[in-house]
């Protein structure tokens, strides 16, 4: 039973859906049991209602005129769109008493900024990733055209952002090394407080017991990888990684996941002659996904080379960890330091699938002992 109803807060995620992403579903979570009811607006998905009632939870999904895709000219047109749509939705709730506004994206943060500062609303901004990085490597190895749009739309974030971290009330970011970041970059310290993607409790033995029902591991050495499949998580070096142990290892790769890069991995998966070993489900109910989590032998977390990759942590490390499945991670400082402190994987170069498909073999005998 939750506490009787305080007051109200908003809370604007516009770059995922809800409930599909665990932190705001952990967030809300929370913010209900200590008593708020929250107005949430995110985008709609396919077949989902426009509104929809819960406990203390009031949810309007919003259909956006063009899906996110990885072109940058959809980006900066995307991005326009997702700015306008949160000032409209926090300004037409002028006569709401809210008493915070939650905001989960810096593309939305500086038009909900502005329009917060009319209603006169304090404002929290939930950030996770270096957007201006992840912004400059989406036209990584691409034509110059490209790499200039990614990098005009990359300053423009930049500004934005030094700007919210000066007109925001409090800041949340994933990991004490990315408060540091942001610090430097010119947020106030004590507006600044870090909450690790650290998982439910209650949600992940739900799904254990679903589990044990599902997805029976054959007779292969099975890597799993769950998440988005984006340019930034270098996807493809694991499945490189799974050409080069051909002939050492009976293996399959499991890759539970969608995401822009998917066509890329999937031709890169026939020119090397994959098909029989990589598998891609596509986007799975976090149920499934996990169950493929809990039948691996080893699980993986790749990246590229990125300031963003450096200070984040990702929630697919805490899910890897309550399964007890041992970890190949790229080797960034946030997650190294997680990685070393529980013993519970091992480290390669980033983007280098050959010292990945090195550490795999080097370690074998051992992943049992990281669990």
């Amino acid at each position: 039973m939750t506490k009787k109803v305080e007051s109200r807060i908003l809370m604007i995620l516009f770059d995922n859906y809800y409930p599909r992403d665990p932190r705001v579903r952990k967030e809300i979570s929370t913010l209900i049991k200590q008593g708020f009811h929250v107005d949430l607006v995110t985008r709609r998905g396919e077949d989902e209602p426009e509104r929809e009632e819960r406990d203390n939870l009031t949810i309007k999904r919003v259909s956006f005129p063009l899906e996110r895709r990885g072109g940058i000219l959809y980006l900066m047109l995307y991005y326009g769109i997702l700015r306008h749509s949160a000032f409209l939705e926090i300004s037409k709730r002028r006569k709401n008493k809210y008493s915070l506004i939650h905001i989960n994206d810096l593309p939305a943060a500086i038009s909900s900024l502005i329009a917060a500062k009319f209603l006169r609303v304090p404002v929290l901004v939930d950030l996770r990733e270096d957007w201006p990085d992840l912004i400059s490597l989406s036209a990584r190895q691409r034509s110059f055209l490209l790499r200039f749009l990614s990098g005009l739309l990359s300053y423009i974030l930049k500004l934005e952002e030094g700007l919210v971290l000066r007109l925001a009330d409090g800041i949340i970011t994933t990991s004490d090394i990315f408060s540091e970041d942001i610090i430097k970059k010119g947020a106030k310290s004590e507006r600044v407080v870090s909450v690790e993607n650290v998982i439910d409790l209650n949600e992940m033995r739900r799904v254990e017991e679903a589990i044990k029902r599902r997805y029976e591991k054959g007779g292969r050495f099975r890597l799993v990888y769950v998440g988005g499949l984006n340019p930034s998580q270098g996807v493809d070096v694991p499945i490189r990684a799974v050409k080069e142990l051909e002939g050492s290892l009976d293996l399959e790769f499991i890759v539970a996941g969608d995401g822009v890069d998917f066509p890329r991995l999937k031709a890169l998966v026939k020119n090397l002659g994959l098909e029989d070993r990589v598998i891609f489900t596509g986007w799975l109910p976090f149920e499934d996904a996990m169950s493929y989590v809990a039948s691996a032998d080893l699980c993986l977390q790749s990246g590229v080379r990125s300031r963003n990759l450096e200070v984040a942590t990702p929630n697919k490390i805490f899910q890897y960890m309550y399964f007890a499945k041992p970890i190949a991670a790229a080797d960034f400082k946030a997650i190294r330091r997680i990685i070393n402190e529980c013993e519970c994987g091992l480290l390669f170069e980033p983007e280098n699938h050959v010292d990945l498909a090195k550490k795999i073999m080097d370690n074998i005998d051992h992943l049992d002992e990281m669990g």
